[in-house]
Formats: structure tokens, sequence, C-alpha cells
């Protein structure tokens, strides 16, 4: 089974590592020839290996979940996965924003309903229980051009509840980063 994979990205969905080729279905696009890491899935069918590649670990992981969901098959998650960025899908079913969830197509009322009920959040590890808009924050933050992944990873090592507090030390943290 292939979990990570790390080369070239070239001719479409094919990438090359030691000299071997790959294909991998992804979620986004990427300049030909970039060098690009990806986490996979590998999905095994009757008559097929399906390899499918995401840029982080949060993304895998929601597209493991959905996948285990009754009526959701790797060829939906992905689609649900190409059609808005990881962050704004876990907002949602945290939320139980049906209307932004039905959007997505190949979704009905029924596979929503159960996306929300069944789907894990693993972007809660930011708990700062008693600040109740940590997605504005990781929005604030990551509309200043930090990645949200990055930002919920920094968010997630601050022990405080004071929202100024984790703003700012969020800010220096992100900073000495760059």
């Amino acid at each position: 089974m292939i979990s990570y994979i790390k080369g070239k990205y070239s001719n479409g969905s094919i990438i090359t590592n030691s000299g071997l080729g790959y294909k991998i279905l992804l979620s986004k696009e990427f300049a030909e020839n970039s060098e690009i890491e990806l986490y996979v899935s590998t999905v095994y069918r009757e008559n097929a290996i399906l390899l499918y590649g995401f840029e982080d670990t949060q993304s895998l992981s929601l597209f493991e979940s959905l996948i285990k969901i009754n009526g959701i098959g790797p060829q939906t998650a992905y689609n649900i996965l190409s059609s808005y960025p990881t962050f704004d899908i876990y907002q949602a079913i945290e939320s139980k924003n049906i209307v932004f969830l039905s959007k997505i197509k190949g979704l009905g009322s029924k596979s929503v309903n159960r996306i929300i009920s069944d789907v894990k959040l693993p972007i809660l590890h930011f708990d700062n229980k008693s600040v109740s808009n940590k997605y504005e924050i990781i929005t604030l933050l990551s509309d200043l051009g930090f990645e949200k992944n990055k930002v919920i990873s920094v968010l997630s090592e601050i022990n405080s509840d004071d929202e100024k507090i984790i703003i700012s030390t969020a800010l220096s943290k992100l900073r000495s980063n760059l």
C-alpha cells in the first residue's frame, strides 16, 4: 500500500519518483514538473487499484472518513474534496450547514445527513473550549496569508482562553516560521 509519495508532477496525473510513474487522482491541479509531496489513500476495487493524492493529512483523513460512510464511495468523496477547501468542508460539517454541503455534486439530503452525523472532525484539536469563534480566528489568520493547516497547528499549541492572547501568540509563531 502506498501512503506517501514525493516526486515530480508530470503528464497529467503521473507522479514520478525514483524512475517510477504513479497515476494518482488529485483534488487540485499542479504546475507541470513541479516537486510535490502527497499523502495517498489506496482504494482496492475488483478490477483496479486506485490512488487518491492529498496535500495534507486533514484532507486524507476527511477522504478516508467519507468513504467509510454507507452510500459514499471514493469518487463521491473525491468530488467533495475537489469542490471546496478541506477547512470549509470541516466547518460546514461542524456547523451542520446542510445548504452548503447540498451544493456539492453527487450529494443528496441522505448523504449530507450521514456526513454530518458520521464524520469525525480532526480539525477540532484546536480546543480552546471558551473560544466560541475559533473559525473566525483561523479565517482571520488565513486571510493574512498564512496556510490554514499551519494556523491550526500553531493554534493547537496555544493554551489560553483569551482571544487577544491567542491571536497575538499565533501571529508571532507564524511570523517566526516564515
